[in-house]
């Protein structure tokens, strides 16, 4: 390891143990070395800026996270760095600067996350996304990579609905789709999305270089972030007062609407719910559940799953984004966390949030959250407030 990266972990392990004075000697120390891990001093800089801004030294918090700014590996970064900065200024009294970069963030990166919460912040509305669902959708056979052969394999399987099938034929279109031309990448997507392989999907956008990955998400939109099982998830959400977007939103992230979906863990189906904790929610509710291959059906899935996602904002007195996380961590973390980590912020509480899966987990159902609502919306709307309630 290099001395970087020892004095930061130690920086890391003693701020953990509230020694705060100690924990900036070392990050202080850190710094001072030559940078040879990019990760490290992307961490290191992250990690002192945030250390500052709870403190409430602003100032200091600003340079670093322009540091930050400037050295950033990724977009995520560089949007991060910005927003905090934006919100740094807005403690120090300066909000003509901080309104400046909340638009920039805006006008760089409109469907990100960091986007999302500068809407908030200006009080900016969102617009609806205008799609038109009734898609006349071009053949396969006329993408230029799509042999004869390989079309009439498509049409008998999507007959059939040989899934597992359909995904392997358009696998190596999938793995070379941002070198296809804007012709040839939308036949892909239509045929994609009406043969309802949404997995596929979520899958192309993952793998979207960075520098294209904000035009895909304006490009496609409606297509990566799909609606299928209307009815159920309308259903359900209704019957159980949810929002529906947050049910389209839980769904994406935990399988991309692949009801065959089985986690490591064996969490299953569309909103990956674990055998155990079904068959204690069908007991309760009176649903049958007669073995745990059951739950990759979407209707009970969705149904025990809604249920689910109702008890945990239940827990948590309606508080989305601890229900988020505890649908990701479990409930015993985030009560720990709220009594250890609360802010009365709970922007500030997401960024306290020591699981790094979670905290992205978080800032991702978030986003998928005002997507889907833009997609599902006639009319402009604000930021929901009970979105981000304060932690009591």
């Amino acid at each position: 390891r290099s001395k970087q990266s020892v004095f930061y972990i130690l920086g890391r392990i003693y701020e953990e143990q509230k020694k705060l004075k100690t924990a900036r000697k070392y990050y202080q120390r850190a710094l001072q070395q030559q940078a040879v891990d990019s990760e490290i001093y992307k961490n290191l800089l992250s990690t002192m800026a945030w250390q500052q801004y709870k403190e409430g030294q602003y100032n200091q918090a600003i340079e670093l996270w322009q540091k930050l700014d400037q050295f950033a590996p990724d977009r995520f970064t560089k949007m991060r760095a910005q927003f905090w900065m934006a919100k740094s200024l807005q403690k120090l009294k300066k909000p003509e600067q901080a309104i400046e970069i909340f638009n920039r963030i805006i006008q760089e990166d409109p469907l990100s996350y960091f986007s999302a919460l500068s809407h908030k912040e200006l009080n900016k509305k969102f617009l609806p996304f205008q799609f038109n669902t009734n898609i006349k959708v071009t053949a396969l056979k006329k993408h230029s990579e799509v042999s004869n052969d390989l079309a009439d394999k498509w049409k008998w399987a999507l007959a059939f609905e040989e899934n597992v099938f359909l995904e392997s034929l358009v696998q190596p279109l999938i793995s070379n789709f941002y070198n296809q031309s804007d012709k040839d990448q939308l036949i892909l997507i239509e045929n994609l999305w009406s043969a309802n392989l949404t997995n596929l999907l979520t899958q192309l956008l993952s793998q979207s270089p960075l520098n294209q990955r904000t035009q895909a998400y304006q490009k496609y939109t409606p297509f990566l972030f799909p609606m299928p099982f209307q009815n159920q998830i309308l259903s359900e959400s209704k019957s159980h007062n949810i929002e529906s977007s947050i049910v389209y939103s839980l769904i994406r992230q935990e399988s991309g609407f692949n009801p065959a979906a089985r986690s490591p863990t064996d969490a299953l189906g569309l909103m990956q719910v674990m055998p155990k904790v079904a068959r204690k929610i069908a007991k309760t509710h009176q649903i049958s559940l007669k073995d745990s291959a059951e739950l990759f059906l979407p209707d009970l899935n969705i149904k025990i799953g809604t249920l689910e996602l109702k008890e945990r904002l239940a827990e948590f007195k309606n508080n989305y984004v601890l229900a988020i996380a505890s649908y990701n961590a479990g409930t015993d973390p985030v009560h720990g966390w709220v009594k250890s980590r609360k802010r009365k912020d709970v922007i500030e509480f997401i960024e306290e949030i020591p699981f790094e899966e979670t905290r992205n987990y978080v800032r991702l159902i978030l986003r998928n959250q005002i997507i889907y609502k833009r997609l599902s919306a006639s009319e402009e709307f604000v930021f929901p407030n009970e979105w981000l309630k304060e932690i009591n």
